[in-house]
């Protein structure tokens, strides 16, 4: 694996790992919501396993985040996105139900604080 590749994997991995303990969930939790197994959440955490796309979209699902959360580079990138994202949709995010607004700021939350 070229170093760059794996440094990026190890960067996905450090966001999974902290995503899935914020969660609650151990390994082995989210390998059973994933459909996948213990050692191979293990290896992707540590940067030693490529993860298919359709894998990291089960992972995204399992931690109630977007998949472009995990996919993401850099802080700035991450607070960005989501200006960009609460700018267009702001009519949207108006109406929505008082939790689903907390849940949207606790994702905004864990974006701003993954790369810290």
């Amino acid at each position: 694996m070229a170093s760059e590749n794996r440094n990026a994997v190890y960067t996905l991995g450090g966001k999974i790992k902290k995503l899935r303990r914020e969660k609650g969930f151990s390994q082995l939790d989210l390998a059973l919501e994933t459909d996948t197994d213990k050692s191979m959440i293990s290896r992707l955490e540590n940067g030693l396993y490529d993860v298919p796309l359709s894998v990291l979209a089960k992972i995204a699902d399992a931690l109630e985040i977007p998949l472009w959360l995990l996919l993401q580079e850099g802080k700035e990138n991450n607070i960005g996105m989501l200006v960009s994202f609460a700018a267009e949709h702001r009519k949207k995010i108006n109406a929505l139900p008082e939790e689903a607004v907390r849940k949207s700021v606790r994702l905004m939350k864990v974006a701003m604080d993954l790369e810290e």
